[in-house]
């Protein structure tokens, strides 16, 4: 709890967005680094809550439910054109240039979420 603390005094004091208050609340009151805490009560701890900004919402949409869940490895995707699909010299877009979807991730070739083991040793799928 300690290194929370810490972690957490250093946060408010570079961010000016919360107090100590706020800081003993999420420390104490919260039973894990991975509880959800959704807008309308982050709005009760923290004194500056906003709505994505339209690249931060393009970045949500783009990146989809593969955020929803922690990966054992990295997925590495193109989250812009790749080079040969860039405009060219004169500026002007190649036409219909797109992302790949379709493009191999470390993940297992696709950017849906891998098995997760089942509390028995088992493979399963977290739904």
């Amino acid at each position: 709890m300690a290194v929370a603390k810490e972690y957490g005094q250093r946060l408010i004091e570079k961010s000016k967005n919360a107090d100590q208050d706020a800081l003993d609340k999420i420390i104490t009151q919260y039973p894990s680094h991975g509880f959800v805490i959704d807008k309308t009560e982050a709005a009760t701890i923290f004194e500056h809550v906003r709505a994505c900004t339209a690249d931060e919402q393009a970045l949500v949409n783009l990146i989809g439910n593969i955020a929803l869940l922690p990966f054992p490895k990295p997925i590495i995707r193109f989250m812009n054109l790749p080079p040969e699909e860039k405009p060219n010299a004169d500026g002007d877009p190649k036409p219909e240039t797109k992302l790949n979807d379709d493009a191999p991730t470390e993940a297992g070739g696709d950017a849906s979420p891998p098995e997760q083991p089942t509390s028995d040793g088992g493979e399963g799928s977290q739904g």
